[in-house]
Order: structure tokens, then C-alpha cells, then sequence
């Protein structure tokens, strides 16, 4: 069941990726060190870095397993 970004005091805010895939990992980790479950994504994923398709499917598997 999906939890409400109300039931927890910290929630992520990420956006403009840019299929930077170093960036976007660096951050997920940084965010899973931090403990933080809810990540709110505002887009821009894909665009003028060279890894669109790992960037995507790295946020797909971020958010099915939270």
C-alpha cells in the first residue's frame, strides 16, 4: 500500500536529471544514507546526458521499491 508523503517528516525532491546517470546515483544514495523513503520526482529525466534509458529505468526501480 502506498504511504502518504503526510505520515513522514522527510520526504526528497529531485528533477532535472538530464540522464545523468553518475549525478543520479550519486543522489540516490545520498538519499538512502539519509534514510529517506518518499522521493518525489518533478521530471526531466531524460534529455541531454548520454545514459536516457539507464536514468529511466534507474528511477523506475527507485520508485518500485520504496
Amino acid at each position: 500500500m502506498k504511504r502518504a508523503l503526510s505520515d513522514h517528516k522527510n520526504f526528497a525532491i529531485i528533477s532535472d536529471i538530464h540522464a545523468n546517470l553518475e549525478a543520479l546515483q550519486a543522489v540516490l544514495a545520498d538519499i538512502d544514507e539519509r534514510g529517506i523513503q518518499d522521493i518525489v520526482c518533478l521530471g526531466d529525466i531524460i534529455g541531454y546526458g548520454a545514459n536516457p534509458k539507464e536514468c529511466l529505468d534507474l528511477i523506475r526501480s527507485a520508485a518500485a521499491s520504496r
